[in-house]
C-alpha cells in the first residue's frame, strides 16, 4: 500500500499528520491539500500549493485551487490575478469563466462580470446557474448607476456649498429625489442652515431621525437650527443624544453650554465647557465660550482670563479679541457685573 492508501484509512487529524510528515509526491502533497480545504485550513492549504506551483509550475488546475482559497481569504484581487492567469492558460475553460464572474463580481466589476457571462453565451454555455448569475448582475449594474448619479450630485451640492454658490447647491440637491442617504440628510442640513432657513433644517433632520438614516452631524445642524429659533431646551435634548453616541466629542459638550447658558442653567453650562476645555485644551473658542459663561456667573472682570487664555492659543482670533475689548469697555464704564451688552 502507498502513503495516500495509509492516509485513506486513518481518521482526518492522523492523515494530514501522516502526510505532513511523509508526502513528497505531487499526488500526496494534493491529496493533503484537499484534506486540508475539508478541514477549512485555508492558511495551510495556501502554503501548501504556493510550495506546490514553486515545485511543478501553474498549471490552470493548481491556480484554479489557490484562487478559490484566496477568495475564501479575502483577498479577492490575489484571487482574481490567479483565475486570470488560469484564463491565459484555456480561454473556453467555463470553470474559470464562472470563476472570472464570481470573483469580478464580488469586487464590483460588475461589467466585466457581464462580458464574461456573455463569453458563455456565446459558446451556448449557459445554464440556470449562469441565467440567475445574469439578473443579479443587471440588477446590481442598476444600482450602481443609480449610486453613481446620487454620489456624483451630492459632490456637485458639496462643492457648490463650499464655494458659497449655495442656490446652485439648492438647485442639485433638489433632483436627489428616490435615495436618500445619511449623506444626503447631513448634507442637506448643513446646506439649508447656511441657507438661514431653520424651518427646513428641523424638518429634514426629523424625517432622517424617523427613517434611522442619521448621524451626530444631522443631530448638529438639528441642535444649532433649534437654537435659531430660540428652542434652547429642546437644543439641550438633541444634544443629549449626541452625547449618548459619542460621549468624548467636545464640540457637544461645548455646544450644550450655549444651549443651557440661555435658558439660565449656568451651573450645568460651566460643567460643560470644563467638560470640552479637558477633551480639547488647545481649542480657542472653548475659552471664548466659558468667558461668556464665567461673565454671567461671576461677572465680567473674572471672564477676562478665558479671553485672553482664547488669545494666547490663538493671537488671531478676532473674536476673542473682541470680547476682551467688549469686556474691558465695560470694566472701564464701571458697569453692572452682569451688563448683558457683552453678549450677542
Amino acid at each position: 500500500m502507498g502513503l495516500i492508501d495509509d492516509a485513506k484509512n486513518l481518521g482526518t487529524d492522523d492523515a494530514i499528520n501522516l502526510l505532513e510528515k511523509n508526502g513528497k509526491e505531487y499526488k500526496e502533497l494534493m491529496h493533503l491539500a484537499d484534506l486540508y480545504m475539508k478541514k477549512g485550513e485555508h492558511e495551510k492549504l495556501l502554503k501548501l500549493l504556493n510550495r506546490i506551483i514553486s515545485e511543478n509550475g501553474p498549471s490552470k488546475g493548481l491556480l484554479m485551487k489557490r484562487s478559490v482559497v484566496l477568495f475564501k481569504l479575502n483577498r479577492k484581487q490575489d484571487a482574481l490575478k490567479d483565475i486570470l492567469k488560469a484564463r491565459e492558460i484555456d480561454k473556453n475553460d467555463v470553470a474559470v469563466i464562472k470563476g472570472l464572474i464570481d470573483v469580478n463580481a464580488s469586487l464590483g466589476n460588475y461589467e466585466k462580470a457581464m462580458e464574461e457571462i456573455e463569453a458563455l453565451e456565446r459558446m451556448n454555455e449557459v445554464d440556470q446557474g449562469i441565467k440567475e448569475r445574469k439578473s443579479n448582475l443587471l440588477k446590481l449594474i442598476k444600482l450602481k448607476a443609480e449610486s453613481d448619479k446620487h454620489n456624483f450630485l451630492l459632490d456637485a451640492v458639496r462643492e457648490n456649498m463650499k464655494n458659497e454658490r449655495l442656490l446652485i447647491a439648492k438647485s442639485l440637491l433638489s433632483k436627489i429625489d428616490e435615495r436618500k442617504t445619511t449623506e444626503y440628510y447631513e448634507t442637506a442640513c448643513v446646506l439649508y442652515r447656511k441657507l438661514g432657513m431653520p424651518h427646513e433644517v428641523i424638518q429634514i433632520a426629523k424625517e432622517a431621525i424617523e427613517k434611522e438614516l442619521y448621524d451626530n452631524k444631522v443631530l448638529r445642524a438639528y441642535a444649532f437650527a433649534l437654537m435659531d429659533l430660540h428652542k434652547f431646551r429642546e437644543a439641550v435634548k438633541v444634544f443629549d443624544e449626541m452625547l449618548e453616541n459619542e460621549n468624548d466629542d467636545p464640540r457637544a459638550y461645548a455646544d450644550r453650554a450655549i444651549a443651557r447658558a440661555n435658558i439660565g442653567e449656568f451651573d450645568g453650562a460651566l460643567e460643560d465647557i470644563n467638560k470640552a476645555i479637558q477633551i480639547d485644551p488647545m481649542r480657542d473658542i472653548f475659552y471664548i465660550r466659558k468667558g461668556d459663561i464665567i461673565a454671567r456667573i461671576n461677572g465680567v472682570e473674572k471672564s477676562l482670563q478665558y479671553y485672553n487664555k482664547a488669545i494666547e492659543v490663538n493671537p488671531l482670533n478676532a473674536e476673542a479679541h473682541e470680547r476682551k475689548e467688549n469686556a474691558e469697555s465695560i470694566l472701564n464704564r464701571r458697569a453692572g457685573k452682569h451688563d448683558e451688552k457683552l453678549f450677542r
